[in-house]
């Protein structure tokens, strides 16, 4: 079965709410409708508890079913690399993540063939440009991560795809 994801929260609850509201009423008038009069308990009653507890089940539902999934990635892949030459230790462009804030180093790695990740330094979340891309400023370098640097400043992009920033720590 396809999951439905609705991106904008607010969208997806009052969708997720007012679709239980409505289940619940069409069942409550069915309901309504199929009980005699002469039920045992209280036909008003039943009916009230029926729709009650068919919004309150199915808007959980539908709240966890149409809203997007939160933190599923903790890490942003590397759209460009900004050399030495605009930034003092370079900088990264990187598609925008909703746990990226400003004053925070996020930890800049480099996947290995092995299966390990390298680390290559600190970045800091620098500003977010127009095409909804967003910056990142080097803080520090690693020191035995020279030779990926030196290449990265000198134009190869081969390595970039392999570049990821992993979420981060408050900076000061």
């Amino acid at each position: 079965m396809r999951k439905i994801l609705i991106q904008d929260k607010r969208i997806a609850l009052v969708t997720a709410w007012a679709s239980a509201i409505a289940f619940s009423t069409a069942i409550s008038f069915v309901l309504g409708h199929a009980l005699e009069d002469t039920f045992i308990l209280n036909k008003t009653g039943v009916i009230i508890s029926q729709f009650i507890a068919a919004s309150l089940f199915f808007g959980i539902l539908l709240h966890y079913y149409l809203l997007p999934s939160e933190g599923i990635s903790t890490t942003l892949n590397v759209v460009k690399y900004i050399p030495r030459d605009f930034m003092e230790l370079g900088g990264f462009v990187a598609k925008p993540s909703p746990w990226l804030q400003q004053n925070f180093a996020y930890t800049i790695v480099l996947e290995e063939a092995e299966g390990f990740e390298r680390m290559l330094g600190v970045a800091k979340f620098f500003m977010p440009q127009d095409n909804k891309l967003i910056q990142l400023v080097v803080v520090a370098r690693q020191e035995n991560a020279t030779a990926i640097w030196s290449r990265l400043d000198s134009g190869e992009s081969d390595q970039l795809r392999n570049i990821r920033i992993k979420m981060g720590v408050p900076y000061e």
